[in-house]
């Protein structure tokens, strides 16, 4: 179960939440936070030697798990298809992506497939807009 589902956070809060308590633990063990030195209980000096140790060992096995992608619940990014554009069409003006798409018989998903990064609240005089291509 994802750390965001747990405790209500937003999605992508979940790592820097980790990274917070990871950060607290090993500030509270560094500085000698009472409550935390009380946690690993009053012990020998090789014994704390050895504490401190694994929770470096710890942390750096976190770290690099979290880098991966691999904790936490970290959803693993596929590579887009890569659109091929054949024809484009300069956008007169108050020319919308529906009157687009109507013009040169486009679905709605075609339309979207070879104009990845299009924004149709936001089109502008002169935009170059895909019209034919092909999705890879």
């Amino acid at each position: 179960m994802r750390i965001s589902n747990i405790y209500g956070l937003v999605p992508g809060e979940d790592r820097l939440f980790a990274n917070v308590v990871l950060l607290h633990l090993a500030d509270a063990f560094k500085s000698g936070d009472k409550h935390t030195q009380l946690f690993r209980g009053k012990s020998s000096q090789k014994a704390n030697t050895m504490a401190n140790i694994l929770l470096k060992l710890v942390l750096v096995l976190v770290l690099v798990c979290m880098v991966e992608g691999r904790l936490f619940g970290a959803e693993t990014v596929k590579a887009q298809a890569a659109p091929s554009c054949q024809a484009v069409f300069g956008v007169p003006e108050n020319e919308t992506c529906f009157d687009i798409t109507q013009k040169f018989s486009l679905t709605t998903e075609f339309f979207i497939a070879i104009n990845p990064n299009i924004n149709c609240d936001k089109l502008f005089v002169g935009q170059w807009i895909c019209v034919a291509g092909t999705v890879n």
